[in-house]
């Protein structure tokens, strides 16, 4: 593959456009539809030097039907993309051109048929490395739905892609890609099936791979009554990667089943089970084989004895086998639920709730293994209800213990205390959250543990004006630790986002102005892994948009500055697109 001067073949695609422009009308007075648009873009980051772009596209789509709409539709599209870029002393050109078509048979019917064909060419030249490529995908699908409940399908894809190392010396890569798929949906009286197969074969040339799948896939799904639904699935994967350096290959067989179960008896209840099955075998390029299954079995049972009082059961077996190791477990639990109404005390509501499981376990490594375990809470709440808004609060407290016949025991004391605040009025509106809670673990294995939390939420909107508001949030949140041999500072993390909105900028219809501040204190912004987007990694940003629709003309520019990793980055982008031609009414 050889790069072409970009500036011939962009000439050559406008041509090509131009003439696509005046030949699908005279073919029939059906629709072409397209845009004009230009993008330029200067960005700096401090240390990072200074980056500009310039991206100037055209786009025609026409579609028309031949000889009547039920028979066939025709529809094609060509794009041209010019784009200069520089960093610094180095730049950059490049053109983009696309096409595509399809055509549609009997696309009214039970029967459609659809053909397809696209193309990309992207081209560069200068002194920063980019891609030069060439792909053209070509396909048919076929469905068939002879009534409402039955439907046939059939697809299949072929791809071809050139790509031109140049950072490798020239060096040009052939890739081809392809795909097929079959299935069926099928429903009838209560049950319904759904198959699957996929086949994907992708094969490339330097470095030589070959890579194939398969994949099935049956579903059958069972409404007995409004009560009664079973869900099943089973599927089967066999991928296989052929390199230069061997075969590796891949089995992969999975089947559950789930029951959901609501019998008609006197008191509420519920039943549901489910049953889990995967086997994986995995060959290497050396010979060595490796065979991993997994089974589950799982059901559990509720019964709502009283308003209050709610029994429960379950049970749940495990096996699972690596080579030739195989391990398995099973536990059985039994509990019940105690969680009367809520009663009136003073200006306030009390609630409390009791809970309590018995559990036996049974495991190849640890063996047979009793578990109890309990909890308590209870809190006090109240409500103020006014025409503008609410008041509330609460505190609560939550007791868990847990005890096991190898002699661990573990305890959880939890205190939280939480008030509401909220304002409304015909368009505005504010409120605020504040949290607070004490976190206490005493553990006889790992040790006591405390954690603290501090949190409190602001968020509200004001209305200035009909065509301007203010809308924003912050939040503000501090946390603590410490542990038997450890207890570190108090952190705090912040974030703020504020926006202001104005319709009608200078008294001019469709023309918007929004401006917005964003803030994340250090440890948020760190947390932020993205390589790519660097604004998510943004301490702080300020962005100021102005957006303007005249007719069949859109313009958009923005401006930003913010501080990404402890540098300044500033930006300025403007966008103006212009469409064309008349749609189909």
């Amino acid at each position: 593959m050889h790069s072409r001067p970009v500036r011939h073949r962009g000439v050559r695609a406008l041509g090509l456009a131009a003439l696509c422009h005046a030949v699908v009308p005279a073919v029939a007075q059906e629709r072409v539809v397209g845009y004009l648009e230009y993008q330029g873009r200067s960005e700096h980051r401090e240390a990072g030097g200074n980056l500009s772009s310039h991206l100037a596209t055209l786009r025609v789509d026409g579609n028309t039907y031949i000889r009547a709409p039920w028979i066939a539709d025709l529809s094609a599209g060509l794009g041209l993309t010019l784009r200069r870029v520089r960093l610094d002393q180095n730049s950059q050109e490049g053109s983009d051109i696309t096409g595509s078509t399809r055509l549609r048979l009997f696309p009214r019917s039970h029967f459609p048929v659809e053909m397809f064909a696209e193309r990309v060419d992207s081209q560069v030249s200068g002194q920063l490395i980019g891609p030069n490529f060439v792909q053209t995908v070509v396909g048919i699908s076929q469905n068939y739905a002879p009534s409402p409940g039955q439907r046939y399908f059939a697809s299949f894809r072929h791809t071809d892609r050139d790509d031109e190392r140049r950072d490798l010396g020239g060096i040009t890569t052939h890739t081809s890609n392809n795909f097929a798929s079959v299935g069926m949906n099928q429903t009838f009286a209560k049950q319904q099936f759904d198959v699957r197969a996929d086949y994907d074969e992708l094969e490339r040339d330097r470095p030589q791979r070959a890579d194939t799948r398969m994949v099935g896939l049956l579903r059958h799904r069972y409404g007995a009554s409004a009560g009664l639904n079973v869900d099943s699935l089973a599927s089967m994967t066999d991928s296989e990667i052929d390199e230069t350096t061997g075969d590796t290959r891949n089995r992969l067989w999975q089947g559950n089943s789930n029951l959901f179960w609501r019998p008609q008896t006197v008191r509420p209840s519920l039943v549901t089970g489910s049953v889990l099955f995967n086997s994986q075998d995995i060959t290497a390029s050396t010979g060595s084989h490796l065979t991993l299954e997994t089974m589950v079995a799982s059901m559990g049972a509720n019964l709502q004895y009283t308003p209050s009082l709610t029994l429960r059961s379950s049970a749940n077996a495990t096996q699972v086998q690596a080579g030739d190791v195989t391990q398995q477990s099973m536990l059985t639990r039994v509990g019940a639920t105690y969680s009367p109404r809520e009663t009136p005390w003073g200006l306030f509501f009390y609630r409390h709730s009791v809970v309590g499981d018995v559990g036996h376990r049974a495991d190849d490594v640890r063996g047979d293994l009793q578990e109890y375990s309990g909890a308590f809470s209870h809190g006090l709440t109240r409500m103020l209800a006014t025409p503008e808004g609410s008041r509330s609060g609460g505190v609560t407290q939550v007791a868990t213990a847990l005890r096991d016949s190898e002699g661990r025991a573990q305890t959880n004391l939890i205190h939280s205390l939480s008030l509401d605040w909220s304002k409304y009025g015909t368009a505005d509106y504010f409120s605020a959250r504040g949290v607070v809670s004490d976190t206490r673990r005493y553990d006889s294995l790992l040790g006591d543990t405390g954690f603290q939390l501090v949190n409190l939420q602001v968020n509200g909107r004001l209305m200035l004006s009909r065509l301007s508001s203010w809308q924003g949030n912050v939040t503000v949140q501090t946390t603590h630790n410490d542990t038997t041999t450890f207890q570190s500072p108090w952190v705090t993390s912040t974030s703020a986002n504020i926006t202001y909105q104005r319709e009608r900028v200078f008294n001019v219809p469709l023309m918007r102005f929004t401006s917005e501040f964003r803030a994340l204190s250090d440890d948020l912004a760190n947390a932020t892994q993205d390589r790519f987007i660097l604004e998510r990694r943004a301490r702080w940003s300020w962005t100021n948009r102005l957006d303007y629709t005249v007719g069949r003309i859109q313009l958009s520019l923005r401006g930003a500055i913010g501080e990404v990793d402890g540098r300044r980055q500033t930006l300025i982008y403007f966008q103006v697109r212009r469409f064309f031609g008349q749609p189909a009414q």
